[in-house]
């Protein structure tokens, strides 16, 4: 029996079919935010006597994902889902773990040490989208300046945003460091968490002072005199 509404009307109305469709879903194996909307389904339907159009809809979405030809093509992209991809994934993750994207997908992979296999619409939509393209570049591409090389700050209206101390702590004083000459300490270190160009980190020590500071490659600039 085919469930039958009309456009005014919100829900479908209750039959023995969809409770039957949920539970053999439900029988098969989930990933848990799936299985949890399925029974959040299961139990709108037996209380409201139906679904609306737009959880049927996505309650016919996941069958369609089981057809045989779906289960086909995740069986291929899991066994293409090697090395490079989850390296890539491990960098979009740290990336997305400071905004509020893809936070959830981005911790099971963290916390699995990028073992977490996304799916292929996972992963397309998380690591080739445009802004994560540029956070990927920047991790792989070779530092622009070298242990030892000798760098001040480029001019910036937002002092705040240009570095910390290595500790973590917020630099309050800027004056102590304005026009200062810095020595790269070591180049490419923690995870790139910016899409600008040049968002590759250094680890930078300011002549005269103890404390390292880390900056991103867009704030400096190679010093050119005698210090």
């Amino acid at each position: 029996m085919k469930p039958w509404y009309t456009s005014k009307q919100k829900k479908i109305l209750k039959d023995a079919d969809i409770i039957e469709d949920i539970e053999n879903l439900l029988g098969k194996d989930l990933l848990s935010e799936t299985k949890d909307f399925l029974i959040s389904l299961k139990e709108y339907c037996i209380k409201e006597s139906g679904l609306t159009i737009k959880q049927y809809k996505a309650l016919k979405a996941i069958e369609e994902s089981f057809s045989p030809e779906n289960i086909l093509a995740r069986e291929h992209w899991i066994q293409e889902y090697g090395k490079e991809k989850k390296q890539i994934a491990k960098i979009c993750a740290m990336y997305y773990r400071t905004t509020p994207y893809f936070s959830n997908l981005a911790e099971k992979i963290i916390e699995s040490d990028g073992e977490y296999i996304l799916t292929a619409k996972a992963y397309k939509a998380m690591c080739e989208n445009e802004y994560v393209k540029r956070v990927i570049y920047a991790t792989f591409s070779d530092p622009q300046y070298s242990t030892g090389t000798l760098v001040k700050f480029r001019k910036s209206p937002k002092k705040g945003a240009m570095a910390r101390y290595s500790t973590g702590e917020k630099i309050l004083d800027w004056e102590t460091y304005k026009d200062k000459i810095f020595t790269i300490i070591e180049a490419d270190v923690e995870n790139v968490t910016s899409p600008a160009k040049g968002g590759k980190k250094y680890y930078i020590l300011p002549f005269g002072h103890d404390k390292i500071l880390l900056t991103e490659e867009r704030y400096l600039k190679k010093f050119r005199g005698t210090p």
